[in-house]
């Protein structure tokens, strides 16, 4: 099955069981803490391997985030990141570590984007974080194509 970057069209395509070829996608929906903005990290499991989108922005948070794929059972094959707010990925560091096989990618644009804002948001960060923020974080790569297998 493919899975369409925009994130938000994914999670209504494919969660709809109009589109199941084999078993249907699942979604599972993490709303992180106040220190990370009460975002939502997103694991779209297929049979055997997920995809998570957008890691938080506190290194408790990404924890809980691993815990999530951890406890799904799937092998976490993908990491998308949809934009560079921080709070949608500047403590990926923690999913990477704990999933080293895991493709971390987004649009190109957003790949510039994050390096391109990526001092200034450690510089704005890092002090309030302190310790529950990364300590190297960087962007993902530049996805090549629109759409992820899962």
């Amino acid at each position: 099955m493919k899975l369409f970057t925009r994130a938000l069209a994914a999670l209504v395509f494919f969660a709809s069981p109009a589109f199941a070829q084999d078993a249907p996608l699942e979604v599972e929906v993490l709303q992180t803490s106040a220190g990370s903005l009460y975002a939502n990290v997103v694991l779209i499991k297929g049979e055997e391997k997920a995809v998570l989108i957008d890691p938080p922005f506190t290194m408790a948070d990404a924890h809980r985030a691993a815990a999530m794929v951890l406890d799904s059972g799937k092998e976490l094959e993908t990491i998308f990141v949809t934009h560079d707010h921080p709070d949608h990925f500047f403590a990926m560091e923690v999913l990477t570590d704990a999933f080293p096989n895991a493709k971390v990618v987004a649009h190109p644009t957003v790949v510039e984007d994050i390096w391109r804002s990526l001092p200034f948001k450690v510089k704005r960060w890092s002090p309030m974080l302190g310790a529950n923020g990364p300590k190297t974080p960087t962007a993902p790569a530049a996805l090549m194509s629109d759409t992820i297998m899962l």
